[in-house]
């Protein structure tokens, strides 16, 4: 198995300001945490992407070979370093809420039984606060990825444990589901301005899949408020 000394040394430095507050969106892959995220984005919270996904874009698009079905190690060995390099430059945020975070590869490596990295096995625990542990949705071919429901339910329990076994509390989001009836007058009366049947239809299904993110989001607000009530929140939250 490739080591890497300079980031096992890394890995076993790390601390958190004594102030700070990270609560990772975590969970398996299709789960909504990327839409909830920018959800969150839009109303004020400091956020961090998802980076393995951005490694996989960046393979795709031939500006490196750092793939995870080709080279498992050096992919997670680059989203390690990029997911540090983020959560340090925020060290001064009150309050962080990465799309994944350092413990998530822990979940891959226990779900395909590979041997851990240097620096997962010297990473310290409790690093976080809380996590957030989403519930699947339907899996969606997002042209990145390709695992599919099956692996997304089999990779679920996971994170679960990865979380659990590094002292991190768990508070799982549910998925919040829509309909017609649940839409506002105000809602009603804009989709009837489209006369067109398909487009009013995708334009219906748009607005619930929102409405569930929004709903998800307003979820872990109140967890947050609930758990840490002494963190300031972005105005107007």
């Amino acid at each position: 198995m490739p080591t890497d000394k300079k980031l096992a040394r890394t890995a076993a430095s790390i601390t958190r300001q004594p102030n700070q507050i990270i609560l990772p969106l975590s969970g398996p892959p299709s789960s909504g945490k990327t839409s909830v995220k920018k959800y969150l984005d839009s109303i004020g919270f400091t956020t961090i992407p998802e980076f393995a996904g951005q490694i996989i874009k960046e393979s795709k698009a031939g500006k490196h070979d750092l793939h995870p079905e080709t080279c498992m190690y050096k992919f997670n060995n680059e989203n390690f370093k990029r997911q540090v390099r983020a959560e340090k430059k925020l060290q001064h945020a009150s309050l962080v809420l990465p799309d994944r975070s350092m413990y998530d590869p822990f979940a891959y490596f226990s779900k395909f039984e590979l041997d851990l990295p240097e620096y997962l096995e010297v990473l310290p625990s409790k690093l976080y606060n809380m996590v957030f542990i989403f519930d699947r949705l339907p899996w969606v071919d997002d042209g990145v990825r390709h695992e599919g429901d099956k692996f997304a339910e089999a990779i679920e329990p996971f994170f679960k444990s990865t979380y659990t076994h590094r002292g991190v509390d768990l508070i799982h989001v549910p998925v919040f589901t829509f309909t017609e009836d649940d839409l506002t007058d105000d809602e009603l009366q804009e989709l009837s301005k489209e006369t067109d049947y398909e487009t009013r239809q995708s334009n219906l299904k748009q607005l619930l899949i929102d409405k569930s993110i929004a709903k998800r989001g307003q979820y872990i607000i109140g967890k947050i408020k609930a758990n840490f009530p002494e963190v300031e929140l972005p105005p107007g939250v």
